[in-house]
């Protein structure tokens, strides 16, 4: 079964059957043994923040990884470079779904606050007349957060949104990191009358940070500079592939004007990678005014040393970089900043 993305982009799911061969655990009480199994969560559910695993009303499907879809290993010279060490809890924000509740589509307006100890910001912030049209259940774009939150804090999104010229939802999606798990696809979910929003998020118990920047870097002809593109830029993790976030998806009746040396602008940027996983870039853009590929394929980004991982994909027009800048969290200049702020504010 294939899944249209948002633009060119084909993806699959795997609906193979699970094997009869189910794991098991064995309790010894006394002279009694009792055999009983143990039950495996197929990778389509979510535990649901409010307790308990729950199987969403859609189902997202697997990045293809075959072909020129297969990543591409990044790899790093560390000589005279630092490992990266002492990797903290973060909090990584990848989807909000909207349920309309059977309409077609509708004007979405309102605002979603995300909030956290030494930070908050709006994910998603627009008026009636900035209103965004979203059909059925789709996701709505939202921006940032520009700073990773740490897992240790409790953190709260504040959704308030409206649909056309009625309410669609209103309420409080929180995560605190003594009672919730983490390194699993979390859901927490907002009813109103006229639908629901779902805000998709992970907690990684060891995790780094990876500025993400992609650029046309080398022009093979004139004609490059100045042209249009559209398609999308994904960003998932390798063990976590449900978990995804298009930084970059525009059609061809919205195309965006790219010049060489210039970072195409990407809705988010920085982004939380745990100890032992990868950040995979999925590119798949065109050109708008041609309709032809300007290139397609993925990099594999394992974090490894503190700077720049950098890896290039071609294409007719040139070169495309994408760089991942690897940090700590504590050593970012927009956490540091942040943290400066709320102590600012307590003293």
């Amino acid at each position: 079964m294939k899944t249209e993305t948002r633009s060119h982009l084909t993806e699959e799911e795997d609906d193979k059957e699970e094997e009869d061969s189910s794991p098991s655990a064995t309790l010894n009480c006394g002279e009694v043994t009792i055999f009983f199994p143990i039950q495996k969560q197929p990778e389509d559910y979510y535990y649901d923040s409010e307790g308990g695993y729950t199987q969403p009303s859609w189902k997202p499907p697997i990045p293809i990884e075959d072909g020129i879809w297969k990543p591409i290993h990044v790899k790093t010279n560390g000589e005279g470079r630092k490992r990266l060490v002492f990797p903290d809890p973060l909090v990584e924000i990848y989807d909000v779904k909207v349920d309309l509740c059977g309409k077609t589509y509708g004007k979405i307006h309102g605002k979603i606050l995300f909030d956290c100890t030494t930070y908050n910001t709006y994910l998603f912030d627009h008026d009636k007349e900035s209103a965004l049209v979203i059909h059925k259940k789709g996701s709505l774009p939202f921006n940032g957060p520009d700073v990773a939150p740490l897992g240790y804090d409790p953190i709260a999104f504040l959704v308030d949104l409206n649909i056309d010229d009625d309410k669609l939802c209103e309420g409080l999606v929180t995560w605190d990191f003594g009672f919730r798990p983490v390194n699993e696809w979390l859901c927490g979910e907002v009813k109103g009358k006229n639908g629901s929003v779902q805000v998709i998020f992970a907690v990684m118990e060891g995790a780094w940070l990876g500025e993400l920047d992609v650029k046309l870097i080398k022009s093979l002809t004139e004609q490059t500079i100045g042209f249009k593109i559209h398609g999308d830029i994904i960003v998932y993790i390798n063990d976590m592939p449900y978990l995804r976030s298009f930084i970059f998806s525009k059609k061809s009746s919205d195309s965006f004007t790219i010049k060489s040396m210039e970072s195409i602008p990407l809705s988010k940027s920085l982004f939380c990678c745990r100890y032992g996983s990868s950040l995979v870039v999925k590119i798949d853009l065109w050109n708008s005014d041609t309709n032809e590929p300007l290139v397609r394929g993925a990099l594999f980004f394992p974090p490894e040393y503190y700077g720049d991982s950098v890896g290039k994909l071609n294409s007719p027009y040139g070169e495309i970089q994408v760089k991942v800048n690897w940090v700590d969290y504590h050593n970012h200049s927009k956490t540091c900043e942040a943290l400066r702020l709320f102590l600012g504010d307590i003293y």
